[in-house]
């Protein structure tokens, strides 16, 4: 039998396949300019760079500030980013306050957490208990429905004791947009509970989704739809240029064009552009691309680079 040596493979190979082309993440067809040329707004975004767990940096790429570092995973914020809530490795709880690199433990609360969100007034967390999930089933405590409430001044607690233990988690925790009450299910069956924060009383709803508009979500936001213009929209777009277009019925432009994009062959169908808002005026949008956030004039196209990061978001529309 002819032995094939494993030094001629790579020959072989591309006779029958050919050269294949270099793995390229593209290039901006854009013109490129620094934000600080063509950007007239100074609205806060929120990067997560490579090395650094939150940052902040204006919309015109000034003023960049970073907020705590990568041993700290997000929990919560306010509306206009004045308190932070992380987890540390072991989800104990810790503060950030605005203009401060520094996150403050809450010592008070000596267990690892499952949620903790900031309330509408932005002064109080709203503090639950995570279930230890190590260890054989019948030695694991059971799960409790308390609730804990941190004075962000002061760490003084105020604590709802718990009124059912077991085989529990308590989930899907929010603030009522008045910063009465709150909203959360139990699982594993899923009752909808809601807690008065003044009276202490539980009640117990019907349904879930009735309460949903009253209920405050994740401050996060990445707006893809312009409340000013109906029905403006960004969109990814994948075919003979990736990026991202700006549409209305029907009509669509492109808006962002990454030119020379080749992921090789074991790649998989992710956009090439990941995250992408609206500013607050819907003059200008962010966008994630080749691990940098970005930001275009929808008007002119023209892009400039903000700082390297992996997500970006921002604390929604002033009318929110």
């Amino acid at each position: 039998m002819r032995r094939t040596h494993l030094w001629m493979l790579p020959i072989l190979l591309t006779g029958l396949y050919g050269c294949p082309e270099p793995v390229s993440s593209g290039q901006h067809a854009n013109s490129i300019e620094n934000p600080t040329q063509f950007v007239t707004e100074q609205q806060p975004i929120y990067v997560s760079p490579h090395n650094v767990g939150i940052s902040e940096i204006q919309l015109d790429g000034t003023g960049r500030r970073d907020i705590y570092d990568s041993r700290f995973s997000f929990r919560s914020v306010s509306d206009d980013g004045s308190v932070w809530a992380v987890n540390d490795d072991n989800r104990h709880l810790h503060v950030v306050r605005e203009g401060e690199f520094a996150t403050t433990p809450v010592h008070e609360l000596d267990f690892p957490v499952s949620a903790a969100i900031v309330s509408p007034d932005q002064q109080t967390l709203a503090v639950t208990r995570q279930r230890v999930q190590t260890g054989a089933p019948q030695d694991r405590p059971p799960g409790d429905d308390a609730i804990y409430l941190v004075d962000v001044e002061t760490f003084d607690i105020q604590t709802f004791e718990a009124t059912t233990e077991g085989d529990i988690t308590l989930q899907r925790l929010h603030w009522s947009r008045d910063g009465a009450s709150l909203y959360y299910l139990i699982r594993p069956d899923d009752r909808a509970m809601r807690l008065d924060v003044d009276t202490g009383e539980r009640m117990e709803l019907d349904d879930w989704e009735r309460y949903r508009d009253d209920m405050v979500t994740d401050r996060r936001r990445r707006p893809v739809q312009c409340p000013h213009t109906p029905n403006l929209r960004l969109e990814t777009s994948r075919g003979e240029h990736d990026g991202l277009v700006i549409s209305q019925p029907g009509h669509t432009r492109e808006l962002v064009t990454i030119e020379d994009f080749n992921p090789g062959r074991s790649a998989d169908t992710r956009d090439l552009i990941d995250a992408y808002f609206f500013s607050d005026s819907c003059d200008y949008a962010v966008y994630v691309y080749n691990q940098s956030v970005w930001v275009v004039d929808v008007s002119s196209g023209v892009v400039g680079k903000l700082m390297d990061g992996q997500d970006a978001f921002s604390l929604g529309f002033p009318t929110e």
